[in-house]
C-alpha cells in the first residue's frame, strides 16, 4: 500500500565526455508524494539527485509518466520538492496513487519495532528491506534545526535512498546514509520524519526558510538540577554573520521566547521560528549568566531568508 506513495524521478543532465563530446547523463532516485494542492502533486526527493538537471520525469507505481519541476529546495536537510501538474496525470493513475501518511517520530516507544525500508534501500529501483529500529535519540546539529536520527539493523547500500515505514504503512524517516557512523555504514539509516514536517509543508507551499543562525540544544531535567540552567533553548554556536549574530545573541544563551511564543525546548524554537517570514523583526527573550545568576535580556532579531 505505502509504494502507492512513491514515486521513481529520472533527471537528465547535459555532460560532457573526455573529448568534450556533448552527452547526456541520467540518474534516478526515490521520491515520496506529500501533498496535493489541487493544481500540482508534490513529491519530497533529494536535492543533490535533481539538481541541474534538464529535464525530469517522475514514474508512478503504476508505470504511467509525467514531467516534473523543481518547486523548492532547502539547504539545511538536501532535500526538495518536485511538481507534477494534475492535468498531466491520468484520471486512473490519479485514482490508484495515495499521499503518504507521516507517523511520529518523537514518541519513545519505537525502539525494538519492525520497520520496512522501500525506495531504494539497496542503491536500485524496486527493492525492500525488513528489520527493526535499533537506535534513535542521536541528532544532527544544522542552523536553526536539530533532526533525530533513526538508525536499523537493515543491512543495504551506502548510497540508499528512500523511506522507512512502521507496520500501519506511516512513514517513520527518510533515509540518509551520510548520517551512518563509520562502523555502520550499511546499516539503514533516516531523518525522524516528525523533525521534516514543518519544512516539507514550508516547500510545498514554495516558501522560503526563515534563518536565524544558532544551533543549540535541550536543557535537560539534570542540568536545570545540577547547574541552575535555566529552561528553555540553549545556544551552543552562533553562525557568523547570522541574524542572530548581529541582534547580539551569544553561546550560552538561554532563549525563552520568541514573538508570543513561550520557549521550553530548541524544538518549541525551531517550530516557532519557521511560522515567520523572511525580514520579519521579532523579539526574543533570553537569559544569560551574569555571575551565579541569569537575567534577562530582550534583542529584536531581523529574521532574514536562509
Amino acid at each position: 500500500e505505502t509504494v502507492k506513495s512513491t514515486v521513481t524521478l529520472t533527471s537528465f543532465t547535459q555532460d560532457k565526455d573526455w573529448i568534450d563530446n556533448d552527452y547526456i547523463s541520467k540518474g534516478t532516485s526515490s521520491a515520496l508524494y506529500v501533498a496535493n494542492n489541487g493544481k500540482e502533486l508534490l513529491f519530497l526527493t533529494y536535492t543533490e539527485k535533481i539538481i541541474n538537471s534538464e529535464d525530469i520525469m517522475v514514474t508512478f507505481y503504476d508505470g504511467y509518466t509525467a514531467k516534473g519541476e523543481l518547486k523548492q529546495s532547502d539547504d539545511n536537510t538536501g532535500l526538495s520538492i518536485v511538481s507534477v501538474k494534475v492535468d498531466d496525470v491520468v484520471q486512473t493513475t490519479l485514482d490508484k496513487i495515495k499521499i503518504a501518511s507521516l507517523a511520529n517520530s518523537r514518541v519513545s516507544n519505537l525502539l525494538a519495532t519492525p520497520v520496512i525500508a522501500i525506495g531504494r534501500p539497496y542503491g536500485n529501483a524496486e527493492s525492500v528491506g525488513y528489520g527493526m529500529l535499533v537506535s534513535k535519540g542521536s541528532y544532527v546539529y544544522l542552523n536553526d534545526q536539530n533532526y533525530e536520527i533513526l538508525t536499523t539493523d537493515i543491512y543495504g547500500s551506502t548510497k540508499a535512498n528512500g523511506i522507512i515505514i512502521n507496520m500501519k504503512g506511516e512513514v517513520l524517516g527518510i533515509i540518509d546514509q551520510q548520517y551512518c557512523s563509520e562502523d555502520c555504514a550499511n546499516l539503514i539509516t533516516a531523518i525522524g520524519i516528525s523533525d521534516l514536517k514543518k519544512t516539507i509543508e514550508r516547500m510545498s507551499n514554495g516558501e522560503e526558510r526563515t534563518y536565524l543562525g544558532i544551533k543549540g540544544m535541550d536543557v535537560s531535567d539534570e542540568i536545570m538540577q545540577s547547574q541552575g540552567v535555566p529552561k528553555g533553548a540553549y545556544v551552543t554556536n552562533i553562525v557568523m554573520g547570522s541574524p542572530a549574530m548581529n541582534a547580539g545573541i551569544q553561546s550560552g544563551d538561554v532563549i525563552v521566547k520568541i514573538g508570543s511564543t513561550d520557549i521550553l525546548k530548541y524544538s518549541d524554537l525551531t517550530d516557532a521560528n519557521s511560522e515567520f517570514q523572511a525580514e520579519t523583526s521579532v523579539t526574543i527573550v533570553l537569559k544569560r549568566q551574569s555571575g551565579d545568576e541569569y537575567r534577562d535580556i530582550e534583542v529584536e532579531v531581523v529574521l532574514k531568508s536562509m
